[in-house]
């Protein structure tokens, strides 16, 4: 149903700009629209419609509505190149759009007849826009301090120093947020699930893989669109011989890169690591040596304090909490950390009663050992029991509500108070309708969205 009505939004759009292909409201809607359901690639290719002469001209030389077109543009360029994982270009982006829009002035009287009167260009659509970049200018400090932070755990981590990497991760995960929704929100979010996957990559390197897992988890839970921590769970899934959590994040990468827009390359590899763990899967084991992060000659009290130590860092109660304190952060994203953190417990506490109780440590050694033996995997202990995709496994965390996601529920909304006239096919969506009705159509699903709080 969600991607009924965002289909039938988008070709409404489409059908109205063959009729207006120079309308600015139309465009910047459309945009809003893809960027809402994670289609980056094609948002940045409509943002850049001719961003490049706007961009030539003195700011002194452009009209007031040029100045507004250009800002928009540059904001949508700059979320589409964060939600594709472009962090740097997409601040530096976005700092030049809050410079574009403080360059213009809002008397309309000086737009005459262009393309920029209120009526044609839409002004509560650009009363938002307006709103979006004060929201964060304001925020725009404390996002590149945190990005700072990053890019200090990124050059500590290339240079192999994982602990410190991992410190300087939690201190760009300890700035205070106070984004509310909106542009500035997003790039909060974003940049949080950043620095929860890049901290999990940290923990990955010091074999601390369920600490890892947590991690990448809390980067999802705060931004479902986020690629590189579906990827980088799968990779920890595996060598904890979660071969159906693999699987599950495998196939939600595959389709997100199916739906950003990434080189053919990147989708390739996702596709050939998908049909590699299908083969696999089955043949892998939960390993409780590699949950609790410890070698295979570890004793009674070895397995104890590593167990402690994760029940303390990993409790449920605190995966809320760590998501951070800003209102940016919705429940259903706080909801999910809950999810997949009682999921990650259960299995680290399994892993504890596996090897804590002798027979069945001997039991698991002895398969294990096995399995050397013959070069393969072995039979899935039942002691042992096996995570499937947890928190937003599957395809689930596409309709979520957080991250660059999140705008399922408003569309749904919408799309089942009727499937004709506004928000279905009907009339609203006939090639044969006119402008003003088309218009009416997209205004709604961009009401739609707006309303729950994600305005792009």
């Amino acid at each position: 149903k969600i991607e009924d009505a965002v289909r039938a939004a988008l070709q409404d759009l489409n059908v109205a700009l063959t009729d207006a292909p120079e309308c600015c409201a139309l465009r910047l809607s459309r945009s809003r629209a893809l960027l809402a359901v994670g289609r980056f690639a094609e948002a940045l290719t409509e943002a850049s419609h001719g961003i490049d002469e706007l961009s030539s001209r003195p700011p002194a030389q452009r009209a007031p509505w040029e100045a507004r077109e250009l800002a928009w543009k540059l904001r949508v360029r700059a979320c589409a190149r964060l939600g594709m994982g472009d962090m740097d270009s997409a601040l530096k982006t976005l700092a030049e759009a809050i410079t574009a829009w403080d360059g213009a002035t809002y008397d309309e009287s000086a737009d005459g007849d262009s393309e920029g009167t209120a009526e044609v260009m839409c002004g509560d659509l650009y009363e938002t826009e307006r709103a979006e970049l004060a929201g964060a200018a304001a925020m725009l400090q404390t996002l590149v301090a945190i990005n700072q932070k990053r890019l200090d755990g990124n050059a500590k981590f290339a240079a192999k120093d994982h602990e410190a990497a991992e410190k300087a991760y939690a201190a760009a995960l300890q700035v205070d947020c106070a984004a509310e929704g909106g542009t500035a929100a997003r790039f909060v979010m974003r940049l949080r699930a950043a620095c929860f996957c890049n901290r999990a990559a940290a923990h990955h390197a010091l074999h601390r893989r369920a600490l890892a897992a947590a991690d990448c988890g809390r980067a999802i839970a705060l931004d479902s669109w986020y690629a590189k921590a579906w990827s980088r769970r799968a990779a920890v899934r595996a060598e904890l011989g979660d071969g159906n959590g693999e699987m599950s994040d495998l196939g939600v990468l595959r389709a997100l890169y199916r739906r950003i827009g990434v080189p053919r390359a990147e989708a390739a590899a996702a596709e050939e690591r998908l049909d590699a763990s299908r083969r696999t899967a089955p043949l892998r084991a939960s390993d409780p040596y590699a949950w609790l992060g410890l070698r295979r000659d570890a004793n009674a009290a070895d397995i104890k304090k590593a167990y402690r130590r994760l029940a303390l860092a990993m409790h449920p109660d605190k995966a809320a909490a760590a998501l951070g304190r800003s209102g940016a952060v919705p429940e259903t994203a706080r909801e999910a950390a809950r999810e997949d953190a009682n999921a990650l417990f259960s299995a680290v506490s399994a892993a504890h009663d596996t090897l804590s109780d002798p027979a069945k440590k001997a039991e698991h050694d002895a398969n294990a050992a096995r399995a050397t033996g013959f070069g393969g995997g072995f039979a899935r202990s039942q002691s042992f029991p096996a995570r499937g995709g947890g928190a937003r496994g599957g395809f689930s965390g596409f309709s979520g509500g957080t991250g660059f996601g999140g705008y399922g529920a408003a569309f749904n909304r919408q799309r089942s108070a009727g499937s004709s006239g506004r928000y279905g096919g009907g009339a609203g969506s006939s090639s044969s309708s006119s402008y003003a009705s088309r218009r009416r159509n997209f205004d709604g699903y961009r009401h739609s969205y707006e309303h729950a709080g994600f305005n792009y």
